[in-house]
């Protein structure tokens, strides 16, 4: 009976000095594709898009809200119609 006892004793040591030192060394890494844990796709800047495309798809959306700010800032002071004060008339 004790015999048994002081089998298990030392079999639960074993294990959790067993289960202790896995737990201290981990899992190693070599640094080979240490650079892949942290940006496993860099060659996207969003989910579904490369850097060329976001920076394409940014200057297109400045160039469209700068154009229509412009055209916003025409029709303000009635530059994109003619004159009332012309003396033909002139349709709009």
């Amino acid at each position: 009976m004790t015999r048994s006892r002081s089998t298990r004793r030392a079999l639960v040591s074993a294990l959790i000095l067993g289960v202790g030192a896995s737990m201290l060394a981990g899992c190693g890494s070599s640094g080979r594709y240490q650079y892949l844990r942290w940006n496993v796709a860099p060659e996207l800047e969003t989910l579904d898009q490369r850097w060329v495309d976001a920076d394409t798809e940014y200057a297109i959306m400045n160039s469209e809200n700068t154009r229509m700010l412009r055209s916003d800032w025409r029709r303000f002071w009635y530059v994109d119609r003619p004159s009332r004060l012309t003396s033909t008339p002139k349709p709009y």
